[in-house]
This record gives structure tokens, C-alpha cells and sequence, in this order.
């Protein structure tokens, strides 16, 4: 039986799928913020959204840890 998943018909980049253009698009013109994350939990993309809500660029995001834009503790718990 053949293999059909996505992620082996797709070439990948640093361990995250590429996007062809019309996926892109769509991504990029998402209502809703996302990014998508290499196995080291590093930005390797970003629509607008996710940068307007992270107050971020592309740029800078690319050099960052999804735990470098997270609050270590959401529910306030912790004596930070």
C-alpha cells in the first residue's frame, strides 16, 4: 500500500513541511493567529496575526523559543 500522508509528498525545512502558494496564502491571511514550530519549539513561520499579537516581526520571531513568547506559569500560580 502506497503511503498517502502529507508529510511524505512534502519537502520540509528544518524539520516543518513547506507550504506550496495557495496554503500560504491561506495561512498568511488566517482570521486567527498561528505559527508553526520546528522540533526545538523554534518560529519557523508566522501569519500576521500571530505577529500582531506577539508584537513581533517575522525576523524576530524566527530567532525565538515558543517559551520565549509564553508566560512560564498562564494561571498566575507561581511567584513570579
Amino acid at each position: 500500500m502506497a503511503d498517502t500522508s502529507i508529510g511524505s509528498r512534502t519537502p520540509k525545512i528544518d524539520g516543518v513541511a513547506e507550504f506550496d502558494d495557495d496554503n500560504a496564502a491561506h495561512f498568511e491571511q488566517a482570521p486567527v493567529a498561528i505559527a508553526a514550530l520546528n522540533r526545538d519549539f523554534r518560529f519557523v513561520r508566522s501569519n500576521r496575526q500571530f505577529r500582531e499579537l506577539t508584537g513581533r516581526s517575522a525576523e524576530e520571531l524566527q530567532s525565538l523559543r515558543m517559551q520565549d513568547v509564553t508566560h512560564a506559569d498562564p494561571h498566575g500560580h507561581c511567584a513570579c
